[in-house]
């Protein structure tokens, strides 16, 4: 569940990146490319390292080549020198995500996860507001009314994803029993 809440602003940056990046520089690019890949790989890196906790080989694995797909697709739009960026960054957000769900217990990896698919979420979402400011300037538009249609949406979504993953955690984490219920035998 956690990672299908980033599909729609995964998609919708992506979506005005090809259609209005023609606004940005370089540098913007390049920078929306290293921010997205962090994020998304530090999120797949807790939640490889959470569903396969305790055997660090695999969560590994899994993050850094997770993460690298998705740095090179975030920086796919822009072509270059970002994709490269993306790359990069996303196989070492993965790998230091992995390492660091690794030395946690299991109840605070599902609590990470939590925060950083919403600290996602919110920042492709502003990332994309941002690209289609950014091509507002060029072509000389104003877009403060979709500005502020956007904040909605973004609040909204983030609402929504809060309560999606409140209501049903990313990982099953089990209370341990009582200490003196554990050792208690029933004798005959």
């Amino acid at each position: 569940m956690a990672l299908v809440l980033l599909i729609v602003p995964l998609g919708l940056f992506l979506y005005f990146s090809v259609k209005r990046g023609n606004g940005l520089t370089l540098m913007e690019k390049m920078m929306n490319a290293m921010a997205g890949a962090m994020l998304t790989g530090m999120v797949v890196g807790f939640y490889f390292g959470g569903i396969f906790h305790g055997t660090f080989t695999h969560s590994l694995t899994a993050s850094v080549a997770s993460g690298a797909i998705a740095g090179a697709v975030i920086g796919l739009p822009y072509k270059g020198l970002p994709v490269v960026e993306g790359l990069v960054s996303g196989s070492m957000a993965g790998m230091m995500g992995a390492m660091t769900a690794e030395m946690l217990p299991i109840s605070f990896v599902s609590s990470a996860v939590v925060i950083l698919v919403l600290a996602t979420v919110a920042a492709f979402l502003w990332m994309s507001q941002r690209t289609i400011d950014g091509d507002a300037v060029i072509r000389k538009e104003t877009s403060h009314a979709y500005s502020s249609t956007w904040l909605v949406f973004t609040l909204v979504y983030v609402g929504f994803s809060f309560f999606l993953m409140a209501a049903e955690p990313p990982f099953n984490v089990e209370t341990p029993a009582e200490p003196h219920q554990q050792n208690h035998m029933h004798t005959p």
